[in-house]
């Protein structure tokens, strides 16, 4: 064997080796560094305080009271998109007079979708008649501010007397939408809406009324449990709250009712004020063509004094994904 080719078949099987025993090390202290995290978390909290009886019955008894009225919302591509209607995508209705709405960065915004509530059926404190219009930032975060919910780069227009041609106003096209890697490509080409076609033309959302359940770890069981003085991570207390649940029915386009978050629920963090109520969510779907990062949903949260109000001015903007 001459000596680069001996030089060779020694060198590679080094530098190979080598490489292996350096991710093995960066993945072991990697390890190491998250079992000490989880133990100094795990020694932090507060020892499990055992329910009483009597204390789990009335965590069943407010279980019960938790379900909420909500309008689950199906996209549907036979019925015909009008200015009106409620609808995801499409063309905006706008007054005399107004342009494209632009972000709090300036840019325009992505239409998303808009309620008409004069066509739905009806939920207590939820509007009757006038139609909302949603936009969102174009980056690649669809103008959320994971820091502050209520601090999103999104719009809402409301309409309170509705949108019809007696109005006038007129009905504007999407903009241009740059694409990826393409000659026009600003990196501020971003949308969850899949289908060119459909981001277009629109497609309808029709809506049934349903009973909407919290998921198990959700907002307003947790709540329950503080204010009942129940520890939620207490195995009987547990118990109860799995055995409350229905099953999961899939992600779903809704109004009202409790949302679903696919990681965690913001208010969680405490990044809102705990008493919202959904407003609108919209899930990734392959009707609408919609999707929020790794096929998660999105949630537009409102506090329920604002709503009764008709006050859209002050909305919680949340979206997350798998």
């Amino acid at each position: 064997m001459t000596q680069p080719l001996w030089f060779l078949a020694v060198a590679i099987p080094g530098v190979l080796i080598g490489w292996y025993l350096q991710r093995w090390w960066l993945d072991r202290r990697m390890v190491r560094k998250a079992q000490t995290a989880q133990a100094a978390w795990l020694a932090s909290q507060p020892p499990l305080r055992e329910p009483t009886p009597d204390q789990l019955a009335q965590l069943r008894t407010g279980l019960d009271t938790l379900p909420l009225a909500a309008l689950r919302l199906t996209a549907d591509a036979s019925v015909p998109v009008a200015a009106a209607g409620t609808r995801v995508g499409g063309p905006v209705w706008l007054a005399e007079g107004m342009e494209w709405p632009c972000g709090s960065d300036g840019r325009v915004l992505e239409f998303i979708a808009q309620i008409d509530f004069a066509t739905l059926p009806p939920l207590a404190d939820y509007p009757t008649a006038g139609v909302l219009q949603l936009f969102v930032g174009r980056d690649d975060m669809h103008g959320m501010d994971m820091d502050d919910p209520a601090a999103g780069n999104i719009l809402t227009i409301w309409h309170d007397a509705g949108i019809s041609d007696a109005r006038g106003g007129r009905m504007v096209a999407p903009p241009h939408l740059p694409k990826y890697a393409g000659p026009d490509d600003d990196g501020y080409c971003a949308t969850p809406m899949m289908d060119d076609g459909i981001r277009a033309a629109g497609i309808a959302l029709t809506a049934v009324p349903y009973t909407s359940r919290p998921e198990v770890c959700s907002f307003a069981v947790h709540q329950l449990c503080v204010a009942l003085d129940v520890d939620e991570r207490h195995p009987l207390a547990e118990a109860v709250i799995d055995g409350d649940r229905r099953g999961y029915d899939g992600d779903r386009h809704q109004i009202g009712g409790y949302p679903q978050f696919i990681q965690s629920d913001y208010r969680f963090e405490g990044k809102g004020p705990g008493a919202e109520c959904l407003l609108l969510q919209l899930a990734s779907c392959d009707v609408a063509k919609l999707q929020w990062g790794d096929w998660g949903n999105a949630t537009l949260m409102i506090a329920r004094d604002d709503l009764r109000r008709r006050d859209f001015t002050r909305l919680y903007w949340w979206w997350d994904c798998s």
